[in-house]
């Protein structure tokens, strides 16, 4: 039997995937990086902007050149705390239509000001 790569045991189990995370707020913008986070992204951000930002210092920081590409990245998240912008996409949730309504959604009810007022923009691709 061949061994195999802890990656692939990981993949197997719907939780690898690779994203990069921007952070901005009044002192600029940070990149930082997930190995396996793809698959957290819609959990880590429902609870709102402080959970958001403390699982986003939680992960690696990069250089500001350091993204993946489109072809390796299987998510990204931007939260901007200047303009309060959530934008992200990834999450194995996301690949059903009401589920990823739902999700989608739910921002409305965590992040401030909702979508209604317009001081808070989602959008999920």
């Amino acid at each position: 039997m061949q061994a195999r790569h802890p990656s692939a045991e990981r993949e197997d189990q719907g939780v690898w995937g690779p994203a990069n995370f921007v952070l901005v707020d009044d002192a600029g913008w940070q990149l930082y990086y997930s190995h396996w986070a793809a698959n957290q992204i819609c959990s880590a951000l429902i609870a709102g902007p402080e959970a958001a930002t403390r699982f986003i210092t939680a992960q690696r920081r990069c250089a500001e050149d350091a993204w993946l590409s489109d072809v390796f990245a299987h998510g990204s998240v931007l939260v901007d705390h200047r303009v309060q912008r959530l934008i992200f996409f990834g999450d194995g949730l996301m690949m059903e239509m009401p589920t990823r309504r739902a999700l989608v959604g739910l921002p409305a009810l965590t992040w401030p000001g909702g979508m209604s007022d317009g001081r808070t923009t989602v959008s999920a691709t």
